[in-house]
Order: structure tokens, then sequence, then C-alpha cells
């Protein structure tokens, strides 16, 4: 038996920023303790609020997001593929698909390749049918 559980990632003491005074200024690359972390991260989301209106309007840009996904497992990676002939990356790949297709507001098989939405089509009816249950 497989589990998905949520996962806290937890950031480092120092943190790196990069920063730029002024609109003609040099880039600059300076750490960040973490006593000075909760006052960076308030000042931006001060900006972030400055340049929505306070969210009233849509912001679009490029946000990186770290989604992290804890699988536990009742047994060794090669007891499960030997033992119960099962491939543990389809569940990490069905996982991680059906995660990003609820973030994205899109349909799981709009999220690959053709090719891929097959395979997995073939391991979510085996899920279906029973067939990749604890034995």
């Amino acid at each position: 038996m497989e589990d998905l559980a949520p996962t806290i990632v937890k950031t480092g003491d120092v943190w790196v920023k990069k920063e730029q005074k002024g609109l003609l200024g040099k880039m600059e690359t300076v750490t960040v303790d973490k006593g000075k972390q909760k006052e960076e991260k308030e000042r931006a989301f001060d900006l972030m609020a400055a340049l929505t209106k306070g969210g009233e309007m849509e912001l679009h840009a490029d946000i990186d997001i770290v989604m992290t996904h804890l699988h536990c497992f009742d047994k060794t990676l090669m007891d499960t593929v030997i033992q119960d002939n099962t491939n543990p990356i389809a569940k990490l790949e069905l996982s991680s698909v059906t995660t990003s297709a609820l973030l994205h507001k899109k349909l799981l098989y709009d999220m690959l390749k053709h090719s891929h939405a097959r395979r997995l089509e073939t391991y979510m009816l085996k899920l279906q049918l029973g067939l990749e249950t604890e034995k």
C-alpha cells in the first residue's frame, strides 16, 4: 500500500537574494540571515499587494512554486517491483500529474503527451479494477 502525505519544506537559515537598487542600478547578490527573513517576506507581500491594488487587479508574472510529494511505501523499492510486480514510478507520476492538473484547473489528459496518457490510463484502469492492491 502507498500513501501520499503532505510535506513541509523548511528554508535554510541564510537566504541568497538578488536585488537591484533603482531601475538602472547594478544587480547585487546579498545574504539574508534568519533575523531579516520575516522582514523580507513581508516586503515581498507588500510589493505584490501594491502591484495588484490589494488583489483587485490580476498580476501576470512568472512565479516559481516548489511542490513536494511524500510517498510512503510499505515495502522497499526492490520488493515492490519484484514481489508485487508493480511499477512504483507509475504511482508517483499519476499523483504528480493529478496534483498539477488540479493546480492548473485542467483535465488530467491535457497535462500529458498522448503516449504518456495512454500509459497512465492503463495504470489507472488497473487501479480501478483492484489489480494494484496490497497482496
